[in-house]
Formats: structure tokens, C-alpha cells, sequence
């Protein structure tokens, strides 16, 4: 999406039929909801594009009446040389330049960032944008009302003040920058970012090139996503960012999200994505937000509406697992968990180290596809109350059943995740041949006692059935009064599930249920950062409805499962 603003020229130099041009400024600017202030230092300004088309009222799809030469910075401007070529049109506007008929000159220009507040001198609140120039324009009416043609400019001419070396973007320079771009595709995560600095440092090719060989030593290869799970590339390696709470969500998804999506509901974007009657902002987010398996990406901005409802959905979440967003690139993930705890010994002086087992190990992530459908009637589509609240809702409970019942019991055989029963390492208490009675905290006992033996702390919560839980409350002593939990179980939160059934088969009874234990700050879901949605509008057209498909990408991660245990064959 490009933006403009009111740009300005300095005095015709007719002879070489060029003009003195003032492209932008830090002047404030007002925008749908928010003050605009454009980042005028060397490193807010991404130069890279050189030489920018001249042309009339924002019109890409005409030819160039010009260029604009020699982009520099001068202080909190952005100056250049506007340079009108030879044609008839060109030569016609150069005349109404020179006479003071066209007095408006806008640029069109791209923002790099979500922005950063700063305050005004005026005292309002702004944001302070990275910004990219793509054109400029002869306009009639432009916006910014402080700059326009003949403006009084105390350095009017390029040459009296030297170009700043770090943002120079000239006609000389341009293959410079595209070289370095084009190396920059070639680089894991970063590498565009890379790039944009170095081209504002005024690095060399060779220059980064150094610095691009430095970057693939310390950083592994992404994993091509080819939709081939046989042929795996080193995976990408993923940065601790968990999320669980609502303001986790809303503190990661809105410093991502488009500031142009302010306003966006989840309403809106499902009638968008129906061709039905919707806001300009839904209409803007479809149009950028195709999956690359066809669908629209839900924004980014409408992310922690579903996840914080997400939350309180779902057992694991709620007993403390976490969301791992998985970021850029790749078919699989790797994360860093522990494994074994280094044995430490004493030794003399000048003796060896003993040797230690392995402490940390890779835990590879490959997100499983999770899809179903919602249904709702036109009529409430387009004009129900309420209904934003009741379809992200419906979308994070339907989403936390199923994570927690793979969370917790999955198989690990694709497409399924490998749930925390299933993982090696976990500590196992049992309750005989056959199973026995849940008349006590003892298998409570038995499990935090393995884990601590385990180095495994202190378990934080116990995931059980409605059964089990209910069981628990109705403890009694001896004399029929309610048994309190004892002190040193007060801190485990117990979180039930319906996900856990209760007809498991233990030896010859059909009845037996389970239950799992502990510090679940250790068990996170590895989670693509966006959900996509189809619509289906024909399947369900005889009934009024229209149907959305929801698709998800989750795996599941443990990092220590010495810190959890699984009591199994519990009876009614």
C-alpha cells in the first residue's frame, strides 16, 4: 500500500530542464486515527529504489513524464533533482511549472514499520514511521499544507550542502543496492533487514557480501516448504517467544499487526471474505491476506481476539502450557530442551573433568494441519449482534478441544502430534493389574515423588477428567467430613478435561481413566502465526448458511518431560 504527502519543488533550472525538489519532511500529518511523523534520520529512509519516476496524479499505469536524481538527506528533509524529459506532456508541464500553474508536487511511498510513538513538540502523540519513496507526482490539490512549488528554502540548490554519505541514493549508487538486495534473498530471516542497513551504511557489494557469509555461518538453512516431509533441510531454529495470556497475545500480535487494520472485527473480515457489505479496512485485508494454499489469513490484528479466548478454553493452556508463534520459513522447527542434568563432581587440581551426559537436546517442531468447519446463516452474518465475541468463541473452543485431546493423548503418527502420554521420559505411575479406586491423594504423591526424584520441581497442576475431579471433592476421613487437600499439594491447580475419557482398558477392567502431573510452563504448542479461512458458499446455499473453513498449524513441544508424570488405570 502506497502513501502520499505534499512534496515540494525549488527554482526551474530551464537549460538543463531540471528543478530543486524537497521530497518529504518530518512534518506531522493526520491519518484515519493517528498522527503520521515520517523517521528523517539515515536510518528511517530506505533509499534503495534510486532514481524514482516523475509522473501525474499517482498514475503507475502512465508512462514517466520524468525522474527525480541525486535523493539525499539535508537535515529532517529528503531533497532530489526533479529531471523532465523531452516529451511533448513533459515539456507542457516543465512551461506550467516554470509559470507557477502547477504549484502541487505529492510522493507516493511505502511504510517499513508499525511505528513508534513519539511525542510532538505541540505536545500530541504521533508515530514515527521507516518510510521508502516510490514517486513522485505533479497533483492538483496536495495534502500537506506546508510545502508546495516556490517555497522559500534557505538551501534550495543540491550542491551547497554535501549529501550525507550513510543516505545517498543516487543514479550511481542504484545497481549498488540491487545487488545487495539480490544477495539479501538469498539469507535466512533478517537478511532483507540486513540489507536495508547496509545499503544505508553505504557498504559495498563485496562489503556484505563479508558480512552475508558471517550471517550463514551462525544461522541455520530454512527448511524449503515443499509439502515433502521426506526431504528434510536443516530445520530453523525458533526463539523462546511463548505466549499465554491475553496481554501476551495482544503485546505480540499488535506490535505485527498493519496500524492501516485499526477497527477490524472478525465480522467484518468473514463478510468480506463472503462478498458480502463490509468496512474499507476488511476490504484492504483481503486483499493482501491470500494463502498460499488459497483462503484468506485471518489479519494479524484480529489474532489475540481468538487466542485470549483461546485460553480459558483450553485445559493445557489453563494448567500453564504456552504458544510458541513459529515465525518465517520452514517446514519443521527446532527448539533447545533439556535433557539430562550435567553430573558435577570434585576433582584436584590438575586432574580431568569427569564427563557429563548430554544436557540439552533438539525438539523438533512440524506444525500438523487442524481444520474444521463454521456455519452460521446469512442473515446473522450480516446483521447479528454480537456476533463478533460468538465466532471467536466458537473458533478457540473448537480449536482447544482438539489440542488438548492431542496435546495430552496424541499418537504422534501423522497427521497427529505426539501428545505428552506419548512422549519418552515421562514418568509413569500405574495402579495395579487392573486398575484401582481414586480414594485418596496418593497417586498425587507417587507422581510429584518421581518427578522430584527426577530433578523435576515441584509439578504446578494436574490435568484429570470431570470424573476424577468431582471424586477428588468428594474425599472424606474417616468421620464423613470433607478431606482437605494437604499442604503440600496446595499449590497444584487441578484443571479437568473431557478430552481424557474414562473407558480405558487396564487388565480386565474397561472403566479406568488418567491423569497428568506437572510444571506445564515445560509443555508449549508450536503454532504458525496465522490462522487462514475458506469459505465455502455453495455447500450449504440451500439452507441459508454459509460455511467457513478454519485451518490451523500446531505441533506440540515438551522441553523437559522429566518434569511431568502419567498415573494411568484410575477407577470410578
Amino acid at each position: 500500500m502506497i502513501a502520499t504527502r505534499k512534496a515540494h519543488f525549488g527554482t526551474v533550472d530551464a537549460a538543463a530542464r531540471s528543478v530543486p525538489l524537497v521530497l518529504a519532511t518530518d512534518t506531522p500529518v493526520e491519518r484515519s486515527g493517528y498522527v503520521e511523523q515520517l523517521d528523517m534520520s539515515p536510518q528511517g529512509v530506505d533509499l534503495s529504489r534510486g532514481d524514482l519516476p516523475l509522473i501525474e496524479s499517482h498514475n503507475a499505469s502512465a508512462v514517466n513524464i520524468g525522474v527525480v536524481r541525486d535523493i539525499r538527506l539535508d537535515g529532517n528533509k529528503l531533497r532530489g533533482v526533479a529531471v523532465f524529459g523531452n516529451s511533448t506532456r513533459a515539456t507542457e508541464l516543465l512551461a506550467d511549472v516554470q509559470n507557477g500553474i502547477v504549484s502541487g508536487v505529492s510522493i507516493g511511498y511505502r511504510l517499513l514499520d508499525e511505528g513508534r510513538p513519539t511525542q510532538l513538540r505541540d505536545g500530541r502523540s504521533a508515530l514515527r514511521f521507516r518510510f521508502q519513496p516510490y514517486e513522485v507526482s505533479l497533483v492538483s490539490i496536495p495534502a500537506d499544507t506546508e510545502a508546495g512549488f516556490f517555497r522559500a528554502q534557505p538551501d534550495a540548490t543540491p550542491s551547497h550542502t554535501p549529501p550525507l554519505k550513510k543516505a545517498v541514493m543516487t543514479y550511481d549508487t542504484r545497481n549498488t543496492a540491487a545487488d545487495i538486495l539480490a544477495i539479501a534473498k538469498g539469507l535466512p530471516n533478517g537478511g532483507t533487514a540486513l540489507a536495508m542497513d547496509a545499503i544505508q551504511r553505504g557498504l559495498t557489494v563485496e562489503e556484505f557480501q563479508r558480512e552475508a557469509l558471517s550471517l550463514l555461518a551462525s544461522k541455520p538453512v530454512p527448511t524449503a516448504d515443499t509439502g515433502d516431509a521426506s526431504r528434510h533441510a536443516p530445520p530453523v531454529e525458533v526463539g523462546f517467544t511463548r505466549l499465554r495470556t491475553a496481554e501476551d497475545f495482544r503485546s505480540h500480535y499488535g506490535a505485527r499487526a498493519d496500524h492501516r487494520d485499526r477497527g477490524l472485527t472478525m465480522v467484518d473480515f468473514l463478510r468480506g471474505a463472503a462478498r458480502m457489505k463490509t468496512s474499507e479496512q476488511a476490504m484492504r485485508a483481503l486483499s493482501v491476506g491470500v494463502g498460499s494454499a488459497g483462503g484468506f489469513a485471518v489479519p494479524t490484528i484480529l489474532m489475540p481476539g481468538i487466542l485470549a479466548a483461546l485460553t480459558p478454553a483450553s485445559a493445557l493452556l489453563t494448567a500453564g502450557a504456552s504458544i510458541l508463534p513459529l515465525e518465517g520459513p520452514g517446514k519443521t522447527f527446532t527448539i533447545a530442551g533439556v535433557d539430562t542434568l550435567p553430573t558435577a563432581a570434585w576433582r584436584n587440581e590438575n586432574a580431568q573433568v569427569a564427563d557429563s551426559e548430554p544436557t540439552f537436546r533438539e525438539i523438533s517442531l512440524t506444525p500438523r494441519s487442524l481444520s474444521f468447519i463454521v456455519k452460521i446463516s446469512r442473515e446473522l452474518l450480516a446483521d447479528g449482534v454480537g456476533v463478533d465475541a460468538a465466532i471467536n468463541q466458537t473458533i478457540a473452543q473448537a480449536i482447544a478441544k482438539e489440542i488438548d485431546r492431542a496435546g495430552l493423548r496424541g499418537s504422534g503418527t501423522a497427521p497427529e502430534p505426539r501428545g505428552l502420554r506419548n512422549i519418552s521420559g515421562v514418568h509413569a505411575v500405574t495402579n495395579g493389574t487392573n486398575g484401582a479406586s481414586l480414594t485418596s491423594f496418593a497417586n498425587l504423591f507417587s507422581a510429584t515423588e518421581a518427578i522430584l526424584a527426577a530433578d523435576g520441581g515441584m509439578p504446578t497442576a494436574a490435568i484429570m477428567s470431570p470424573r476424577s475431579r468431582v471424586k477428588m471433592g468428594a474425599f472424606a476421613d474417616s468421620t464423613g467430613q470433607p478431606m482437605r487437600v494437604p499442604s503440600m499439594l496446595e499449590g497444584v491447580n487441578f484443571v479437568t478435561s473431557s478430552q481424557i475419557p474414562n473407558n480405558l482398558v487396564t487388565g480386565s477392567s474397561s472403566d479406568t481413566t488418567e491423569m497428568f502431573l506437572g510444571d506445564f510452563a515445560h509443555f508449549m504448542f508450536g503454532m504458525r502465526e496465522q490462522l487462514t479461512i475458506q469459505v465455502l458458499e455453495e455447500l450449504y446455499a440451500d439452507y441459508g448458511q454459509i460455511a467457513f473453513v478454519v485451518h490451523a498449524r500446531l505441533d506440540v513441544a515438551v522441553t523437559n518431560p522429566k518434569r511431568f508424570a502419567l498415573v494411568t488405570g484410575i477407577r470410578p
